[in-house]
């Protein structure tokens, strides 16, 4: 799914998703594509939560939040 959106030009689209995602605690920023990371990145600093964009493995930043609990 998301690679289809990648493929077909959604790049910004994806970037917004995976930022809301990081900053949800959903995702982290070592789980977004490399393709995007460097526009990730580059928003969450925009938005000044440029700690969010670091390099640490793992599943989401918040296990209690998996499945939208």
């Amino acid at each position: 799914t998301s690679l289809y959106i990648l493929i077909h030009g959604g790049t910004e689209i994806m970037v917004v998703v995976y930022v809301a995602l990081i900053i949800a605690g959903r995702k982290t920023f070592a789980q977004v594509p490399s393709i995007l990371k460097d526009k990730v990145k580059a928003e969450l600093i925009a938005l000044e939560l440029g700690d969010l964009a670091i390099e640490k493995a793992g599943g989401p930043a918040n296990p209690d939040n998996v499945g939208g609990k």
